[in-house]
């Protein structure tokens, strides 16, 4: 009987339970029915209001009743043609290495260039060797950054090579036999010509042939010599 008792009560109680709640749900549906329409916001004017936002965000929250900073107009003032404190450009002046042509000598020997072969972007060039005797050959192959005694090979042309001994630079070009002669038979015609001879014997006066007349004439063949107002006057004799 206990139990059929306890059993009746958990039923009412669960029933009046379900019952409360289900008038409450009722009565919050008849107020929502009844009461005033509640429009919802349009997706559209959400993602604009959004894309505003994040606008503002990147601008850095410019707001227009504010005044900008002197800061921000820097890169305008200072490129403006009529600024007094503008500066001119001064572009930049590269110095220059002077490289000298002269004769160079490694060792108290010269150094000659005699071909240049390019395979690539690789020049080499055939010198004579300034110290023969030590490796059994007059001449030498060498490139960009080898070291001939105490000079350096810092650039190979198709006509020259230049050597750096840390100070200048010196260009030595390439060796022609063909302007060697060239030059050296120029120097021969340029050359003056002396001619040696013995010392010239002096030789006498010849007497004069010519007779004196005695008029005070010369006769010398066709022709004699007469004074003259003017002074002695040579003239053609006349035939007799």
């Amino acid at each position: 009987m206990k139990i059929d008792t306890i059993m009746r009560s958990k039923f009412v109680f669960i029933n009046t339970g379900l019952v409360l709640a289900a008038g409450f749900f009722l009565i919050k549906t008849i107020q929502v029915w009844n009461g005033p329409a509640v429009l919802l916001p349009d997706p559209a004017s959400i993602a604009a209001a959004g894309s505003q936002d994040e606008n503002a965000k990147s601008m850095g929250h410019f707001s227009p009743n504010r005044a900008a900073s002197k800061s921000s107009y820097r890169g305008i003032t200072e490129k403006n043609l009529f600024s007094v404190d503008r500066k001119e450009y001064q572009p930049v002046i590269a110095e220059t290495e002077t490289v000298v042509t002269e004769t160079v000598k490694v060792d108290g020997r010269k150094i000659t260039l005699f071909g240049v072969m390019a395979i690539g972007d690789h020049p080499s060039a055939l010198i004579s060797n300034p110290d023969p005797k030590a490796q059994g050959r007059k001449t030498l192959w060498v490139t960009n950054g080898d070291r001939v005694g105490n000079l350096k090979v810092s650039a190979i042309s198709d006509r020259a090579i230049t050597f750096f001994d840390g100070k200048k630079k010196y260009r030595v070009d390439l060796y022609d036999q063909r302007r060697k002669r060239q030059k050296h038979t120029v120097t021969q015609k340029n050359e003056p010509v002396v001619v040696k001879t013995g010392v010239a014997k002096t030789k006498p006066p010849k007497k004069s042939t010519t007779a004196v007349g005695a008029a005070g004439t010369q006769t010398d063949g066709q022709y004699e010599i007469v004074n003259t107002p003017f002074g002695k006057s040579r003239r053609k004799k006349k035939k007799k």
